[in-house]
Parts: structure tokens; C-alpha cells; sequence
């Protein structure tokens, strides 16, 4: 079913609903507590050194975790390219670091120097086409139970792209301003 209406002239009043296939509810909750530290210290009426720390999320984007699958024939009869919305996706969570010295010129101008580091839990990666038969468990599961034989999973001539979590990484960088 497919219904939409458009208006428009000086304003705008749009209606989309769309529905395919069967209807399935999908909950999550997220209970976080984020906290943020920040602190500053005057050394001198030019010279301030600045520290940070605070926690983030990254919440999988609605689309992403909806589920579905689309499954296009490659031509031949035999073998598959799915993109898989991963209705297994965590939200990526960090910890992170940033600290800064800054010297301000009179009367104006400013040269700093700063450096942050994050460590990050859950990361979100677009898993490019690649091989069925190697991508995540969760994501062949999510095939398998759409009713697609063991056999399409293994051809390796299948391929799949979807989204999914990645490895506890980290990153670091700094940044040298001057203005």
C-alpha cells in the first residue's frame, strides 16, 4: 500500500505512508549516562591550559535497524547481491580525551596547541559487497531467516553489503592553530 499527498505554495504540508510485506515491531531502549568534565586554568592573562573529558553515543540511524532485505538476482538464476539492514547494529559508544594549551597575543590573535584521544566501542562500518559466506553470523542469520537456503549461503559467488559493528578501536590526533 501506498498512499502520498504534496502541497505546496509558500508552505509546505506533506503525507507519506508506506507499508510492504508483513508488519513487525522492532523495540530498543537506551538508558546512558554521559558524563562531561571540563576544566580551565588561567597559568597567566595570556597563557590557558584547557582539559576535557566526556562520553558520547552514536546511535545506529533509524534506517540501518529497521530490518529487511534486498535481495537482487545477478542475472543468472543462481546467485545473489543482498543489502541487509542489521537489526543487530549497537550504538557506538566513546570515551573521550581533549586537552589544550593556548597563548592569546595583545590585542589580538591566538597560537595553540592540542591533542584529544578517543576510545570507541561498537563502531559503526559499512561492510562494502563482499562474500556471503564471510560476512558477521548476526547478518547471514538475518538471510538465512528470510527463508534463503544454506546452499545460497555458501555459493561464494553471493555477495552481501550491510552495516555492522566493528572492533573496539581508538584514535588520537592533534591540532597546532595559530590566528
Amino acid at each position: 500500500m501506498k498512499a502520498k499527498v504534496n502541497a505546496d505554495n509558500s508552505g509546505r504540508l506533506e503525507y507519506i505512508y508506506y507499508r510492504y510485506g508483513s508488519s513487525v515491531t522492532r523495540e530498543k531502549t537506551y538508558n546512558n549516562v554521559l558524563p562531561n568534565l571540563q576544566a580551565r586554568y588561567d597559568i597567566t592573562k595570556n597563557l590557558v591550559v584547557r582539559g576535557a573529558y566526556y562520553a558520547s553515543i552514536l546511535r545506529p540511524d533509524y534506517q540501518n535497524v529497521i530490518g529487511g532485505i534486498n535481495a537482487t538476482d545477478n542475472g543468472d538464476g543462481n546467485t545473489y547481491s543482498f543489502a541487509v539492514n542489521n537489526t543487530k547494529l549497537k550504538p557506538e559508544t566513546a570515551n573521550n580525551f581533549d586537552a589544550s594549551i593556548e597563548y592569546y597575543f595583545e590585542p589580538v590573535g591566538l597560537l595553540s596547541a592540542s591533542v584529544f584521544y578517543k576510545d570507541i566501542k561498537n563502531i559503526q562500518v559499512n561492510l562494502p559487497k563482499t562474500v556471503l559466506s564471510s560476512a558477521p553470523q548476526d547478518v547471514q542469520e538475518q538471510i538465512a531467516s528470510a527463508g534463503y537456503s544454506a546452499a545460497d549461503l555458501a555459493n561464494p559467488l553471493n555477495t552481501v553489503s550491510s552495516t555492522v559493528n566493528g572492533p573496539k578501536t581508538s584514535m588520537w590526533g592533534f591540532e597546532l592553530a595559530y590566528s
